[in-house]
């Protein structure tokens, strides 16, 4: 698909999709919304699977057809191409500097490695199959063991967002998963700075023109 144009395969409740969607709304990138119904297993299609042989979304296929997959890699090549439209690491060549981007890094892992994997709905209705309360809570469980992880690292982090006062890959992680954490019924209360940076970013245009209701697919509004 070398036609000179950007394309996100992505469905709308996806937090990894929603996390690149951020991404180019802050970078001021247009692309064409391919929308990939996970309930209908879209993703496992052998036309999809060209793009993405993990078949999971989010891809962004590139101007010249390359495709890119995983959401964190997408974030990271986005900023690295386009440094200059709203970095998404914090800036500088000083051992401070480097440490910042190593806080961004390690919030955005716990969501991406610890809490996406094991609340996304294959894990938890494989291991209750017959329970979907049941399920629900094991996703939950996981959910708010993860925030108590990135709340205290944020205790010392955050500004306005979660790694000082300039958003972050980090932000564009916690985002979407404090969307999921309200559908998964998880008590915030717990978590005053999590609360207090992801409200500050979502006020910003990106995330809430990137916001799952406002997609072409979403079926909730």
């Amino acid at each position: 698909m070398a036609d000179g144009k950007y394309h996100l395969y992505s469905y709308w409740r996806s937090s990894c999709s929603w996390r690149v969607r951020i991404a180019l709304a802050m970078k001021g990138i247009e692309y064409e919304y391919h929308a990939i119904n996970l309930l209908k297993a879209e993703q496992k299609s052998d036309d999809y699977s060209t793009h993405n042989p993990s078949k999971q979304i989010p891809t962004l296929v590139l101007p010249d057809g390359t495709n890119l997959c995983q959401s964190l890699a997408i974030l990271e090549y986005l900023d690295e191409v386009f440094p200059d439209r709203e970095p998404l690491l914090p800036r500088g060549n000083g051992p401070e500097d480097a440490v910042k981007r190593a806080r961004v890094r390690h919030i955005s892992e716990i969501v991406n490695s610890f809490i996406q994997p094991l609340q996304n709905p294959r894990i938890p209705k494989l291991v209750y199959p017959d329970s979907p309360d049941k399920a629900l809570q094991f996703a939950a469980d996981f959910i708010r063991e993860g925030f108590q992880s990135i709340e205290k690292v944020l205790a010392n982090t955050a500004g306005r967002f979660a790694v000082g006062d300039q958003v972050t890959i980090a932000d564009l992680c916690l985002v979407p998963q404090v969307y999921n954490a309200h559908r998964h019924k998880v008590d915030m209360s717990e978590f005053p700075i999590i609360l207090r940076v992801t409200d500050n970013a979502s006020q910003l245009p990106a995330f809430q023109n990137s916001h799952p209701s406002k997609q072409p697919d979403a079926t909730e509004h």
